[in-house]
């Protein structure tokens, strides 16, 4: 399975959530089995993964906010249900155990002195 998220080209907003599940992707590609891939993805490949039983979550995040599961995406006449992201919940548990551990524990997390 691929996580996919779309360049960094002014179309995405790069904030620090996307930048460290990027920065995370060994960590997360060890430990939930996907591949965590920055590529184009379109509307299209969105609808025909749907159909074809091979889209699994989607999900958004925001800097403020813990990363929140779509339950549905409709485009045109095309309506797709998802499934309540199991991903979504280890990830946004990673990022929140990666926000609160100890510094001396944590690459990611600098000390305020």
């Amino acid at each position: 399975m691929e996580l996919v998220t779309p360049p960094d080209d002014t179309c995405i907003m790069n904030g620090v959530t996307r930048q460290t599940i990027l920065g995370m992707k060994d960590h997360i590609e060890s430990n939930f089995n996907l591949k965590v891939v920055e590529r184009e993805i379109s509307i299209h490949e969105v609808v025909a993964s749907s159909k074809e039983g091979r889209l699994f979550e989607v999900f958004g995040g925001a800097t403020h906010c813990p990363l929140l599961p779509f339950t549905r995406i409709v485009y045109q006449d095309t309506t797709m249900v998802l499934n309540h992201g199991q991903v979504c919940q280890g990830l946004d548990k990673l990022l929140r155990d990666t926000m609160t551990a100890n510094p001396a524990d944590n690459e990611w997390i600098t000390p305020f002195e």
